[in-house]
């Protein structure tokens, strides 16, 4: 992975492309990533929604919530989509707890 791959106008794409990828709506990839320590969610379903299609300021919170769930570098948010979604398997752990479901990722 370059530098010169690496961009942060991808970060949104790649928030989309792994929340598709796991198979989780918006509300579920909230649930699954963005509850505070007293059970809150951290952002709307409205709030997501526009950081996914637009980007924004707050993209950077969901990009560290992700990377320190699943334990991955957060630099990996800022590959070209097109490598992000051909390593995707390689990047995430090989199984994902999603609201008492697994779901293999491999």
């Amino acid at each position: 992975m370059g530098d010169e791959n690496l961009s942060p106008v991808y970060k949104k794409d790649n928030i989309r492309l792994l929340r598709r990828y796991l198979r989780l709506t918006q509300k579920e990839f909230i649930q699954q990533f963005l509850m505070d320590e007293d059970g809150k969610a951290s952002m709307s379903i409205a709030t997501l929604s526009n950081l996914e299609a637009k980007g924004g300021g707050r993209i950077n919170e969901v990009i560290f919530a992700v990377s320190e769930s699943l334990a991955v570098d957060s630099m990996i948010f800022s590959m070209r989509p097109e490598e992000f979604a051909e390593k995707i398997d390689m990047l995430l752990p090989s199984s994902i707890d999603s609201e008492n479901s697994v779901v293999a990722v491999a």
